[in-house]
Parts: structure tokens; C-alpha cells; sequence
């Protein structure tokens, strides 16, 4: 199924919308520097990948919005069918390492399982006040996140 288009507010339709990298990047990446962060948004990816974490991911944040030059790319690593050797590598990632992968790699990096507290794929369809009224939408309007199975 092709990702929906942008509502009226410039948003995906709330929900998650399963898609591959490929069709994540030809929707996206319209401009010079979308096609940036999302080839450092791939290094990313790589980076997990050698390390033993290839667990699906959730994108989100501006970068899946009509928003030109989103500042970085949010990625939700789903970790609900993962290992525990993924789900440990994950977490020490999280917890250690995330200023350096927003550095290095324009990534905003959180992590999602199922047995968490918090759901991180529910906040995340949140839009933010500010955000909302720059789109003309009320708050209670939810926002889309892609679904991608690495």
C-alpha cells in the first residue's frame, strides 16, 4: 500500500504506514537537504545493523511532514519481536549514545517495546502545541509514523 498523502495540515493520516526505505526516501526526499539527512539517516541504520540491531524502526518528526528543512529525522527502533542481546544493544544506544548519533547522523533515536511503560509510538503521533497552530489544527489531531521492516 503506497503511503497516503499529507492531510489539509501537511501531516501523514494518523496511524502507522507500512513502507520500504526506497519508498520512504522517493516520497521524501524532495529537496537537497532531505535527501541529506535521510542518506545520514541510512549511515544510521548501517551503524545498527553492524552492530547486531536490525530490529523494524518507526520514522517520525517533521521529516515525514510537508515541513521543507526538518532539522533531523525521529527513529523509533521496534523492538517488540527482538532479541534481548537487540533489545540490551538498543537500549545502551539510547541511554549512551544518543548525542553522538544526533550528531553524527542527524537521528533523534528512541526505542519502543511493548512492555514499556510508555508507548513512544502514541507520544509520538502527538503533535506539539506550537507545531499545531503553526498547521491551523487543534491538538487533538494526530499525526502518522512510517512502519519499516529493515
Amino acid at each position: 500500500m503506497p503511503i497516503p498523502d499529507f492531510t489539509d495540515h501537511g501531516l501523514l493520516p494518523a496511524g502507522y504506514h507500512p513502507c520500504t526505505l526506497d519508498e520512504a526516501q522517493s516520497r521524501f526526499c524532495w529537496n537537497d537537504h532531505r535527501e541529506a539527512l535521510w542518506t545520514q539517516s541510512l549511515e544510521f541504520v548501517e551503524y545498527c545493523s553492524s552492530l547486531g540491531l536490525e530490529a523494524p524502526i518507526f520514522v517520525d518528526g517533521s521529516f515525514v511532514t510537508n515541513k521543507p528543512y526538518p532539522r533531523d529525522i525521529d527513529i523509533v527502533a521496534d523492538l517488540t519481536h527482538a532479541t534481548n542481546e537487540e533489545i540490551g544493544l538498543a537500549l545502551q544506544l539510547h541511554f549512551t549514545q544518543q548525542q553522538f548519533i544526533k550528531d553524527r547522523y542527524r537521528v533523534d533515536f528512541w526505542v519502543f517495546h511493548p512492555m514499556a511503560s510508555k508507548d513512544l509510538t502514541q507520544f509520538f503521533q502527538y503533535i506539539r502545541e506550537e507545531d499545531a497552530q503553526a498547521r491551523g489544527c487543534g491538538p487533538d489531531i494526530r499525526k502518522g509514523l512510517l512502519s519499516i521492516a529493515l
